[in-house]
Parts: C-alpha cells; structure tokens; sequence
C-alpha cells in the first residue's frame, strides 16, 4: 500500500461581533472559542512535533481575539462577573435568556 500524503488546513473564522459605533461586543463566541479551542488545537499541534497543519484564523477574528487581549469585554462576561447576590433583575432575566443557548435537539 501506497503512503497517502494528506494536507490538513484548519480554518477558523468568526461574524465580526463588535458594534464599532456603540462599542459593544454583542454575542461572546469569539472568547468562548479562543479560550476553549483555538489553543487547545494549538496544544495538540505541539503535543506532536511530525504533525504539521495549516492554520488559518481570519483577519476579522485575529481583531476580535486582540480586543479581548486589550482588556475588551462582552455582556456575556460583564453579566458573568457579577456575584449573584448582587445581580440586579434586568441582567437576570439577560442571563436566562441568553446563557442556556443550545440547540433543541441537545
């Protein structure tokens, strides 16, 4: 049997979320998946140093990932940071609303 030489190219993109006229980052995903992903993919790469890949993050996310390097935020998080005894009514009702999002088959 023939070696099979295989490219693997990992591409990883985002929607672009921040508001740039109110400054607001309006859905978390790009934290989420930085924190959780992309460098735990990072780490199985150099686990493996004969693994080579390609990894393409798209400029748009590359902007995203340095706004929260320069200490940018999201509601996601800023609600996420209060203690719960001090969560006024509206930002509960964001978190039910919007910390339980998966799909309805899950």
């Amino acid at each position: 049997m023939q070696p099979v030489s295989l490219a693997l190219f990992w591409h990883q993109h985002q929607p672009y979320y921040p508001d740039d006229v109110s400054g607001e980052t309006l859905m978390p995903w790009v934290r989420l998946h930085a924190t959780k992903d992309y460098i735990g993919m990072a780490l199985h790469i150099k686990e493996v140093p004969e693994f080579h890949c390609t990894m393409n993050l798209v400029p748009s996310l590359l902007v995203q990932i340095e706004r929260y390097l320069k200490g940018g935020s999201d509601r996601h998080l800023d609600v996420s940071r209060i203690t719960a005894d001090s969560l006024p009514e509206q930002e509960a009702f964001y978190l039910l609303d919007n910390f339980f999002m998966c799909n309805e088959q899950t």
